[in-house]
């Protein structure tokens, strides 16, 4: 029985791929035009090259792992800069605040405070809850922020900015409360509270073991400036400066083992087309047909192929042979190997299994791939419902005008030949 025809919006395309080469019919685009036109169209090719295979051998799939671990030892180089840059521009919710030089020498803009000079109240979550609401409290109205360090070593992220976040619900003021470690280094702050005044990241005037501005105001009000010195009780900062925390966390990450980790997970998430085991010899003809729903025309507006029914193979020869097997089954393995020795010198020979093991699946491919002496790829739905493969072992070639599905039961593989 030959099935129908199936409906695909472009398909010159197919007879490319399937052949590895342009249709003659399609020659006189010249390479400008085809190779648009192969970009626009080449999400609905066929392609058992392109589009269905994959290269799963545990060597390819190590290499690409090992890619990964040099671009993640790269990233752990320049992960503090990056952060760094990402407070400075206030694409996290913290910091922002200190307006951090960019590479041309300028400060970001200050998206806590406006322009101009700016009170900061240094402070640290080794105070008193009570006193960080009266801050918030007392710097309602002013150009100012409420600053920390960084977070508790034990807490998150996550539950550090829902700290942060109950001061300003629970003390009603509109004051920005922040983490920027930077403020505390251009400082040389290391005990709290602290009031800064700066403006454009140049210090005016600071104090410590004061969280009332009237001290430092007045001192600038005389003439003073820079450091005033310890004018009240002060206690040591509890957080770590935030990209040292960064840091310390990064050096922690065992790369290797979370690479490891992520090639095990992969087969245990993959979905995979598992097909039943053929009992009996059967031969089916597969109609290649496809339907065009409207004319295909090149990016100049010539038309390369009407609407309607088109048979690729038609058009070009389909020459490969490709075997389809469970590659965890022994005789499955035995059969596709008899194949690549019967057939490499006349044709081109893929193998495509349904299965791998399922605690190493990248073995599978790498032990069966030297076994038989030919690249593995994996069954996907695509092509498992194109050709109407329903069985295994299958093996499918073409005549002029038909795909051939073949499917052989154990007893009759051993030698099978078309």
């Amino acid at each position: 029985m030959v099935t129908p025809p199936i409906r695909l919006a472009h398909c010159w395309v197919v007879a490319a791929c399937l052949s590895g080469s342009i249709p003659a019919w399609a020659t006189e685009l010249d390479m400008h035009d085809m190779q648009s036109l192969s970009q626009q169209l080449k999400s609905n090719a066929l392609s058992l090259d392109d589009q269905v295979l994959i290269d799963g051998t545990r060597k390819r799939a190590q290499e690409r792992a090992d890619q990964d671990t040099a671009w993640i030892g790269d990233i752990q180089k320049k992960r503090q800069e990056q952060v760094a840059e990402l407070i400075r521009n206030g694409a996290l919710p913290i910091g922002g605040s200190s307006g951090e030089q960019t590479g041309n020498g300028k400060p970001f803009p200050n998206r806590a405070v406006e322009q101009g000079p700016v009170t900061y109240v240094l402070v640290s979550w080794s105070m008193p809850r009570t006193e960080l609401l009266e801050i918030m409290d007392r710097m309602q109205g002013q150009n100012a922020a409420v600053v920390f360090r960084g977070i508790p070593k034990s807490t998150t992220m996550l539950d550090a900015l829902e700290q942060m976040n109950s001061l300003t619900v629970e003390s009603k003021s509109e004051v920005s409360v922040l983490i920027d470690p930077f403020l505390f280094q251009r400082t040389n702050t290391d005990v709290v509270p602290t009031v800064v005044k700066e403006e454009d990241q140049k210090l005016i005037a600071k104090v410590s073991g004061l969280s009332t501005t009237d001290y430092l105001e007045q001192a600038l009000s005389e003439g003073k400036s820079g450091d005033l010195g310890v004018r009240g009780p002060t206690l040591s900062i509890l957080e770590p400066d935030f990209m040292s925390l960064v840091q310390e966390r990064i050096e922690k990450l065992d790369f290797e083992e979370m690479k490891t980790k992520a090639l095990a997970r992969y087969w245990k998430n993959k979905k995979l087309e598992i097909l039943p085991t053929a009992t009996e010899h059967d031969v089916r003809h597969v109609d290649a047909s496809v339907i065009l729903p409207s004319d295909i025309t090149s990016p100049n507006g010539d038309v390369v192929a009407r609407a309607g029914s088109i048979n690729p193979l038609k058009l070009r020869k389909f020459t490969q042979r490709v075997v389809f097997i469970d590659a965890t089954s022994s005789w499955q393995v035995e059969f596709a190997k008899n194949q690549v020795e019967q057939f490499k010198s006349k044709q081109r020979v893929t193998v495509i299994t349904t299965n791998v093991d399922a605690d190493d699946g990248w073995s599978t491919f790498g032990k069966t791939s030297d076994y038989i002496g030919a690249r593995i790829g994996l069954l996907d739905e695509g092509l498992k419902n194109r050709f109407q493969i329903q069985k295994i072992p299958s093996v499918l070639t073409a005549n002029d005008s038909d795909f051939i599905v073949e499917e052989f039961p154990e007893a009759s593989a051993e030698g099978a030949q078309l």
